[in-house]
């Protein structure tokens, strides 16, 4: 594994499901108390592979109930798009999440005839866009994705792309490092968003996006991607929020892991620009995670 950071992390206060605190050491960054206040905010990173971890911790004092509410009110309402009902999966209204689409994307999808192209599917999507007339490949497009969705609602499928292998569980490289999940007994929430991340094309993503709530003590927000292009194989995110109203503080704890799909080529080409592609990653994920802590801190 390579280290950026070598410090070493300790979660004392973790929100749980019923408001119990609990003691979590999150592997490999550091605690809490000593890091999220010096410096405050604190960042770290972790690579392993393809798997890129961001963390940030900042803790916040004269934090009163009012404020703690304000800024739990934020967290909930963190906008990742257009809500697809997870029962009946209807799409047709929420595609537009996805737009405004250029020529070269349109482009990209009417060329798209098997796996590798120039959008992400694997190789029986492939020869699905392979099979439809040109003219409707982008309805053919989204049938898969719509495919997609459907396995990860019913059984908690996330198939591959390009590269062989299981793509890496953003839920699970948390847990592993600790981070006890307080969602994961909820039905899934399905959101259809287009992220615009600097220095890069549109990232176009149906996401999995989970709240659990203790009133007046803060929440947390899980998100895990259940389809994303470009650029990643996984895209996921915590966001927990954990206030303490005796002491008058807040913890504000932040996780993005990103698998980056051009890590795993064996091409001459990628290989010789994955100096690039770790440059971006290590500098758009902070950048990411400090949009939004300022969506919460105003």
């Amino acid at each position: 594994m390579t280290r950026i950071s070598s410090c070493c992390l300790r979660l004392n206060k973790w929100l749980a499901p019923r408001g119990a605190m609990l003691g979590v050491l999150f592997f490999p960054f550091g605690d809490v108390e000593d890091l999220s206040s010096k410096p405050n905010p604190w960042h770290g990173i972790e690579e392993e592979g393809a798997v890129f971890v961001f963390a940030r911790a900042e803790k916040f004092t004269g934090v009163s109930r009012a404020r703690c509410e304000a800024m739990t009110s934020a967290l909930k309402k963190l906008d990742y798009g257009i809500e697809v009902a997870a029962k009946r999966l209807d799409f047709s209204s929420a595609w537009k999440a996805w737009g405004p689409w250029s020529e070269d994307d349109n482009e990209a999808v009417a060329d798209c005839d098997g796996s590798p192209c120039k959008v992400k599917i694997n190789a029986a999507e492939g020869a699905k866009m392979k099979a439809a007339p040109e003219a409707d490949r982008k309805a053919e497009f989204f049938k898969l994705v719509v495919d997609r969705a459907k396995a990860y609602v019913s059984g908690g499928v996330r198939p591959g792309y390009e590269f062989d292998g299981p793509i890496a569980d953003p839920w699970v490289v948390f847990e592993k490092q600790g981070l006890k999940n307080n969602v994961a007994a909820m039905k899934p929430r399905i959101f259809v968003r287009r992220y615009d991340m600097e220095k890069m094309r549109p990232i176009r993503q149906v996401l999995d996006v989970r709240l659990a709530e203790t009133r007046g003590r803060g929440a947390s927000v899980w998100v895990r991607d259940v389809y994303v292009a470009h650029y990643f194989d996984s895209w996921g995110e915590l966001h927990e929020l954990t206030c303490d109203p005796k002491a008058k503080t807040a913890a504000l704890i932040q996780g993005l892991v990103l698998e980056v799909d051009q890590m795993k080529s064996k091409s001459f080409f990628w290989i010789f620009g994955r100096g690039k592609v770790k440059s971006i990653a290590r500098e758009q994920g902070p950048i990411y995670l400090d949009k939004i802590r300022d969506k919460l801190v105003k």
